[in-house]
C-alpha cells in the first residue's frame, strides 16, 4: 500500500516537468501577436471579406434586388407581406465585424512605431464606417461603439443612437483617414 502511494506521489512530480508545459504550436496567443507590421496586415485583410459582392447584392441578404417592388418575381417584398423576424444575423454579424475592427484599433494605439501600421489603421477605419453605414441602412439608428467591449460593458445595453449621430460617426471616421 505505502509502494502504491509513493510511486503515485512520484507520478505526480514528475508530471509538472516543464517540457509538458508547452504552448499550442498551431496558435498564436494575443500577447505574442500585435508586434509586426505583417500581423497588423493580416488582421487588416480579414476585413476585405465583409465587402458586399456582385452575387450578394443580386441573390442574396439584405441588400438583393429582390427584396425590392421591382422585382418580377412576386415574392413577400414585392407584395408588402414581409414580416419582421425575432433575430436577425446582419445585426450580430455587424457588431461582431466591429468588434474585430475595433479591437484592431486598439493594438493599433499601443504599437511602438504608428508610421508603420498607418494603412492598417486607415483600413480599419474606412471598415468602421462601412460596417456601421450598413448597419444605418439595414436598421437606421444603432448604437455606435467604439472600442471593443467586455461582456460587462454598460454599453451593450445602450439605446440606440439617432440616424445622425451614425453618419455623423462615419463622416468623422472618414476625415480621420
Amino acid at each position: 500500500m505505502y509502494i502504491l502511494a509513493l510511486t503515485m506521489v512520484l507520478s505526480l512530480q514528475y508530471s509538472c516537468n516543464k517540457l509538458l508545459d508547452l504552448k499550442p504550436l498551431n496558435e498564436i496567443s494575443d500577447a505574442d501577436y500585435w508586434k509586426t507590421p505583417e500581423q497588423f496586415k493580416l488582421a487588416a485583410n480579414e476585413f476585405y471579406t465583409y465587402l458586399l459582392t456582385f452575387g450578394n447584392v443580386l441573390y442574396d441578404g439584405p441588400h438583393s434586388d429582390l427584396r425590392s417592388d421591382f422585382s418580377l418575381a412576386r415574392n413577400t417584398f414585392s407584395n408588402g407581406t414581409n414580416t419582421v423576424p425575432q433575430t436577425d444575423g446582419s445585426w450580430n454579424g455587424g457588431y461582431s465585424r466591429l468588434r474585430a475592427i475595433n479591437y484592431l484599433l486598439q493594438k493599433a494605439s499601443a504599437y511602438g512605431n504608428p508610421a508603420e501600421i498607418e494603412r492598417y489603421v486607415a483600413e480599419a477605419k474606412f471598415f468602421r464606417a462601412y460596417v456601421y453605414f450598413d448597419l444605418l441602412q439595414l436598421f437606421g439608428g444603432v448604437p455606435i461603439v467604439t472600442s471593443p467591449l467586455d461582456i460587462n460593458a454598460g454599453e451593450l445595453q445602450a439605446p440606440r443612437n439617432s440616424r445622425d449621430e451614425v453618419i455623423d460617426q462615419v463622416v468623422k471616421t472618414w476625415k480621420t483617414l
